[in-house]
């Protein structure tokens, strides 16, 4: 900071006013959270506005804006009503993971944090008689969530009531792409198959693209083969009619 301050004492002071948490990598926190390595907050958000993405700029904002606020709403009412600290499914997974400590032996007079909970930990919190909620993230509990979805959004007059009515900034294109168009994005190579996937993906085959430029490419000709010089293989096939032919006559008489 000595060094930043001699170069440029306004940046100095910008960053003196804001928690070393919010731009210093020293100050960031690596103890596990969650158990999850995917992030499918995007995958549930292009999901809820799949079928406003082939709608106009202002009318794909107005579903989004209508869809946020009565996804506020309900999840406000549905965190109100929890009756524990914590919401269900945390609640599952404290309750499946009590039910393994109960056959760990643990430590009687301490116990022992690896950053990830376990058995052993909670045998020992189980034995201690200690509140499980206590080591439970506060992102987890219920107070988490009402402030997460304290906010609202305010209503908006309709689009009539809007200056210069009828006029849309962004006009939608008239260009028509080929084929028919797509809801689902394109995923990442490295990125695992959407749980609905029918078909497998080829990643990590190997596909010969390699030919000889001094090679002849043998193609088939379509249609019917030529009456005059036929190929090797339309005489032998020829030959095999004719026997079969002859079978056939000799079985009939």
């Amino acid at each position: 900071m000595t060094s930043l301050k001699e170069v440029n004492e306004k940046a100095y002071d910008w960053l003196m006013k804001k928690n070393p948490s919010e731009w210093s990598k020293r100050h960031f926190r690596f103890h596990v959270k969650c158990d999850m390595l995917l992030n499918n907050l995007c995958e549930s958000f292009n999901s809820a506005k799949l079928d406003a993405r082939e709608k106009p700029i202002i009318t794909l904002l107005e579903k989004i804006r209508l869809w946020l606020m009565s996804r506020l709403c309900v999840k406000r009412e549905s965190v109100s009503k929890w009756v524990h600290p914590v919401g269900k499914r945390v609640r599952e997974v404290i309750e499946k993971n009590k039910h393994v400590a109960r056959h760990c032996d643990g430590p009687k007079t301490g116990y022992q944090l690896t950053g990830i909970p376990c058995g052993n930990v909670l045998a020992a919190i189980w034995s201690s008689n200690l509140n499980v909620m206590d080591f439970v993230d506060s992102a987890y509990k219920k107070e988490a969530f009402i402030a997460q979805y304290a906010g609202i959004i305010k209503p908006m007059p309709s689009p009539d009531k809007w200056p210069d009515p009828g006029q849309n900034p962004i006009p939608p294109t008239e260009n028509v792409l080929p084929g028919r168009p797509k809801k689902s994005r394109k995923r990442e190579p490295d990125e695992p198959p959407a749980p609905n996937a029918t078909k497998a993906r080829r990643v990590g085959q190997l596909i010969n693209t390699k030919v000889c430029c001094l090679q002849p490419v043998q193609r088939r000709r379509m249609g019917r083969p030529p009456k005059k010089n036929p190929a090797p293989e339309t005489i032998k096939r020829k030959k095999r009619r004719v026997r079969q032919k002859a079978r056939e006559a000799a079985q009939a008489s």
